[in-house]
């Protein structure tokens, strides 16, 4: 399809890749790419099940934590550090608010991009804690707090699990606070940077100890079966990559060349 269309006054044009396709070729690989196809999708809904499974055992782990939480030392931090930080910018101003994720799992592992995100800030809060300690309640709080002072936020959703946060941006302040744990573990490395614990100031003292073994069987559990989510987009990675070859191989060497002078062209014909 190739057509034409205003918006805002730009011009949208579409390409269609399939043109510079060999359709024979296609045809003769299509039993393989409908098998490819189905194998593709079954990774997917396995590595679905499998992080499902994980976040549960990572409820577990939580747990452990959140039993022994001190909320009131929570709000009193959450406050504090409202009070001390989110300093309004100018009286009246209404609050912009984005919502993002901060990274994703993928084939090769975890991945996050919080240092390219927060290299221009002047202060960055490393926050770490154990799993449940309060960290992204910590964070939802400040959200909360900096939307009624009108100071605009980039509000971070962890890519496991949406409804906890794992970091703020507050580009107006120059500051960031995030969690600071793996799979995404960052350490201080310039002036600016600190590091708040949270396991210190809001968990019962000794729930490391009095709970070793449950903590150990269940990081071990999650470990495992993450391990086992990432083999599965691995696999659906790899059959990926076997579909890809075939349409490759059917696109042809040079192929692309006529449709990247009709864009070249069109980018001549408005300048």
């Amino acid at each position: 399809m190739d057509g034409r269309c205003g918006t805002g006054g730009a011009d949208i044009k579409y390409i269609d890749l399939c043109s510079v396709l060999d359709a024979s070729k296609l045809e003769a690989s299509s039993e393989e790419i409908e098998r490819l196809q189905e194998q593709i999708d079954t990774a997917y809904e396995q590595a679905y099940d499998t992080f499902l499974k994980t976040l549960r055992i990572h409820d577990d782990w939580e747990k452990i934590y959140i039993d022994h939480l001190d909320r009131e030392a929570m709000n009193t931090l959450a406050a504090e550090w409202s009070e001390q930080y989110l300093l309004p910018v100018r009286a009246g101003k209404k609050a912009q608010t984005v919502h993002r994720f901060l990274g994703a799992a993928t084939w090769s592992g975890a991945v996050d991009f919080v240092p390219n995100l927060t290299d221009r800030l002047k202060t960055r809060i490393y926050v770490k804690g154990r799993p449940g300690s309060g960290k992204s309640t910590l964070f939802k709080s400040l959200a909360a707090s900096a939307e009624l002072k009108g100071i605009d936020t980039e509000i971070y959703h962890c890519g496991f699990d949406p409804n906890s946060l794992d970091m703020l941006v507050f580009p107006e302040l120059g500051l960031a606070i995030f969690d600071s744990t793996a799979p995404h573990e960052h350490f201080p490395a310039r002036q600016g940077d600190q590091i708040l614990d949270v396991y210190q100031l809001a968990i019962d003292e000794g729930t490391d100890e009095k709970f070793e073994d449950a903590i150990l069987t269940v990081k071990n559990g999650y470990s495992t079966s993450m391990k086992h989510s990432i083999s599965y987009l691995a696999e659906a990675k790899e059959l990926r990559d076997q579909l890809k070859d075939i349409y490759q191989e059917a696109a042809g060497e040079g192929s692309l060349f006529p449709l990247e002078r009709t864009i070249l062209s069109g980018v001549e014909a408005r300048a």
